[in-house]
């Protein structure tokens, strides 16, 4: 039998759209795949167009919090928001193999398996990448009183670093952009904050920062030299403790 791949938005619901309609094929879980790369096509495959449907995801993801448990559905979250093109294949074969063994909330426990091996591999790099910009992400005042913040993520971290910053700065507007994808985190005084596409960001505008924050940065970047002991440098642990990648938007190294 031929297999079927069920191409998906890259995208929590669009992937959960696909495991739904993967499911409700019942071409057999040996048969279907699903997909988020839309340029690459496999010989003697049919492809299938998955339209995100928010109903099915609710199905999707209640499904997964009772069978499996909320800790791990947040790790199913982490390898959804992976940057790697085979995380929706992952992620469904994991939850095939989870419900029709019934693991329950040891389907972490099963690294025998090359999709849960993989998913487990996934979750655990997003989880390292939220934890470094969580404690890496620089935030300006501009002159209108808004916070802002740019950063490049590899994953797409931006709806899961977003509640952290929520809960520190509750009563302050802010913005965090993921230049990479040109997605916005807005989050306004005192509300729920919600993620958008900007259809223009201006950079020039984004350095428009007050006086008062020009001085803290000045007194930041002196802060960071003075503690320096230039007997003890060590470039490679600096790199391995801050690669470079997280860098660019660094306060102290602009």
């Amino acid at each position: 039998m031929q297999t079927t791949v069920f191409q998906c938005e890259d995208s929590v619901e669009g992937i959960l759209t696909g495991v739904y309609d993967a499911y409700a094929s019942r071409l057999g879980h040996d048969n279907c795949k699903l997909s988020i790369d839309e340029t690459e096509y496999e010989l003697f495959c049919v492809y299938k167009k998955v339209m995100p449907s928010a109903e099915k995801t609710a199905k999707v993801i209640r499904t997964l919090r009772k069978e499996f448990g909320e800790e791990n559905f947040q790790r199913i979250c982490y390898g959804l928001a992976s940057y790697e093109k085979d995380k929706a294949n992952a992620v469904y074969k994991t939850i095939v193999t989870g419900l029709k063994q019934k693991l329950g909330y040891r389907i972490f426990e099963h690294l025998s398996d090359p999709y849960v091996m993989r998913l487990f591999a996934l979750q655990r790099n997003v989880g390292f990448e939220l934890m470094h910009w969580r404690g890496f992400i620089r935030f300006k005042e501009l002159e209108s009183g808004v916070l802002l913040a740019v950063f490049n993520p590899k994953n797409q971290i931006l709806p899961l670093v977003m509640p952290h910053f929520a809960d520190r700065f509750p009563l302050e507007n802010f913005l965090l952009y993921d230049e990479g994808r040109n997605l916005a985190g807005i989050h306004y005084a005192r509300k729920e904050w919600f993620l958008m596409e900007p259809e223009f960001f201006d950079k020039e505008f984004a350095g428009h920062v007050t006086d008062d924050e020009k001085y803290y940065q000045e007194l930041f970047k002196a802060f960071q030299k003075t503690i320096e002991i230039k007997a003890r440098t060590n470039p490679k642990l600096q790199m391995q403790m801050l690669p470079l990648r997280f860098r660019g938007n660094m306060t102290e190294f602009e």
